[in-house]
């Protein structure tokens, strides 16, 4: 069985398919307007002859085979086939050209594939070699590389003359990703277990973004935050969905409390016009404890203790720092 030579695909579509120079209809078989595209006998290529056709042509070197071509739409379906088979016993270049007219076919996504059978031991067989490409027909727009933009949004075709798609895109120092219709993402999105947030503008954001209700941290690669985190020299706690925690939370059994600016406090710490004190560690401190050589009380909750107060059967006195008075 011989392996079938790579496929090189090129897409070109003038005005309702892919287009960077607009070719005339005369000027489809000069390819000095498509520099992109690579031309020999192994090669297979795309180009327009006349507005609202597609054609596909192949080249191959190998005898005694069947060579399929067919482009089927998102649902499978197949919009355009051909078939040519050799039988020649010599080696011999297979040239042939499927023509697809694009009249009445919707704006979106295609895949073309491409395989062939080789005749052995009296029997057809399938190779496992083939190609599969997913092509973009734009009805009624004309596009060119990079940065392009229809009713539906924005999309990026690159230097190829591939569309992105399902991937992530560095342009200019920002990440940018592109859906499974080709269009850039905004907004939430999960890929690969991670969430990230793309601006408005579609830029991977990176660092604090508030989404006018919470506080959120993307690390510098991109993915959200969850759990203890330590900024700027400070620890912050985001939860599960990655809102940044702020008050008090009970985290493994321990509370701790957040500043408003979500920094993790620690040591004295008023709130709601009670003392609590805050262990280095972040933890709230219960209990005796001996604080800069002076003893304090705080009770379950963690409120410090002012006045007479009754511990373990006996009672002591209190300053109205807490300082206790021996």
């Amino acid at each position: 069985m011989k392996k079938i030579l790579s496929l090189i695909l090129c897409l070109a579509m003038f005005l309702c398919i892919f287009t960077v120079a607009a070719p005339s209809a005369s000027a489809a078989n000069n390819y000095t307007d498509y520099p992109w595209m690579s031309f020999d006998n192994s090669s297979s290529y795309f180009y327009t002859n006349t507005v609202n056709t597609l054609e596909f042509t192949m080249y191959r070197e190998y005898n005694n085979e069947k060579y399929y071509v067919f482009i089927t739409d998102i649902y499978g379906d197949v919009v355009a086939s051909k078939e040519k088979t050799v039988t020649s016993s010599y080696s011999s270049i297979v040239d042939y050209t499927l023509t697809w007219d694009t009249t009445g076919y919707s704006t979106g996504y295609y895949t073309i594939q491409t395989y062939s059978e080789y005749y052995s031991y009296g029997s057809w067989h399938t190779s496992p070699n083939y190609g599969e490409y997913t092509i973009y027909l734009y009805q009624g727009y004309s596009v060119s590389y990079g940065w392009n933009q229809n009713d539906y949004g924005w999309f990026y075709v690159k230097s190829n003359g591939n569309y992105c798609y399902n991937e992530w895109l560095s342009d200019n120092g920002y990440w940018y990703y592109f859906d499974a219709s080709g269009y850039m993402k905004t907004g939430w999105l999960y890929d690969g277990g991670v969430y990230y947030y793309l601006s408005p503008s579609g830029n991977m954001v990176t660092g604090w973004y508030y989404d006018g209700y919470n506080w959120y941290y993307m690390h510098d690669w991109g993915g959200m935050a969850t759990g203890w985190q330590l900024i700027g020299g400070n620890w912050y706690f985001f939860a599960d969905s990655g809102a940044m925690v702020t008050g008090w939370k009970n985290i493994g059994g321990v509370w701790y409390y957040f500043y408003s600016g979500g920094n993790m406090a620690t040591g004295w710490v008023s709130v709601g016009g009670v003392w609590y004190y805050m262990h280095d560690w972040g933890g709230m401190a219960t209990g005796w404890q001996l604080i800069n050589g002076t003893w304090y009380y705080m009770n379950y909750g963690g409120v410090m203790q002012t006045g007479w107060q009754l511990i373990d059967g006996y009672s002591y006195r209190f300053a109205d720092s807490g300082a206790w008075i021996a």
